[in-house]
């Protein structure tokens, strides 16, 4: 797994990532804005409030984050494949190999919304 060890904000919903790994680039999350729980992003002052979380991956305001891996392929271009190994690896059991694709390609990101403490029941 790849972790994000810096981000910058840059204008047009765009980020300058660099990787544990060394690698560097730019992504475009300007298609995403608005979208589910990217609707957070309709402010622009909110979108550069990114930040990182503790397993490398960016986070806005604890309430959503995007997965690490998912945004070094996009940096990169590179398959799910070619980044994890073990995925060209022929299954043991005879199973419809169409559904042990992996779900992440350059064009798929991750995002989630994550549980806000302030609203968690009593017991949290």
């Amino acid at each position: 797994m790849r972790r994000v060890k810096e981000v910058t904000p840059l204008r047009d919903y765009r980020l300058e990532l660099t990787f544990d790994d060394g690698v560097r680039g730019t992504v475009d999350l300007s298609a995403l804005v608005g979208k589910g729980v990217l609707s957070l992003w309709h402010d622009p002052v909110a979108f550069q409030r990114v930040g990182i979380g503790t397993s490398g991956e960016l986070v806005w305001h604890d309430q959503v984050d995007l997965c690490p891996d998912a945004l070094y392929l996009k940096v990169t271009g590179k398959t799910p494949e070619e980044v994890f190994p073990a995925l060209r690896r022929e299954p043991a059991h005879a199973w419809d190999k169409s559904l042990l694709r992996h779900p992440a390609s350059p064009q798929t990101l991750c995002a989630r919304r994550l549980p806000r403490p302030d609203l968690a029941s009593p017991g949290y």
